[in-house]
């Protein structure tokens, strides 16, 4: 490729989702879209909500051809370092309340695995206690 095919090349305009796709999205993903300041970065940013709130669905799964499917999606984005990829890292925040969620359940989960830990050793020292003061007496000399 010579220097004029690599100016054209980079010059070109790449294609972006319809107007008829983006006017039937979701309301959520209506609001992202609405966020954009180009139709590149509107697709930059529903791609990578979609690909963030993919990653919420670890047990969610079809048959497709008799195989498992999972919706999980991976996004790799290559582009100038003015085209707004940074923009990506915002989607993170669509997902901290479930992230929030997970966490305060996993919390509480590991609370009470611990509370129970403490109430078997107790009950374990207190029997192995009774059974030891028990046989102590059993063969006490009078």
């Amino acid at each position: 490729m010579d220097i004029e095919e690599m100016e054209d090349f980079n010059s070109e305009q790449m294609p972006t989702f319809s107007e008829s796709v983006t006017d039937l999205l979701p309301s959520l993903l209506s609001q992202i879209a609405a966020k954009a300041v180009s139709p590149e970065d509107a697709n930059l940013l529903l791609l990578g909500s979609l690909t963030t709130f993919s990653a919420c669905l670890p047990n969610v799964y079809g048959i497709y051809g008799g195989r498992e499917v999972f919706p999980n999606l991976f996004l790799f984005v290559t582009a100038q370092a003015y085209a707004h990829k940074g923009r990506l890292t915002l989607c993170r925040h669509l997902v901290e309340p479930i992230h929030r969620q997970l966490r305060e359940r996993y919390k509480f989960k590991m609370e009470e695995y611990l509370r129970k830990q403490a109430e078997n050793h107790i009950k374990r020292f207190t029997l192995q206690g009774l059974i030891i003061h028990y046989a102590h007496d059993k063969y006490k000399k009078p």
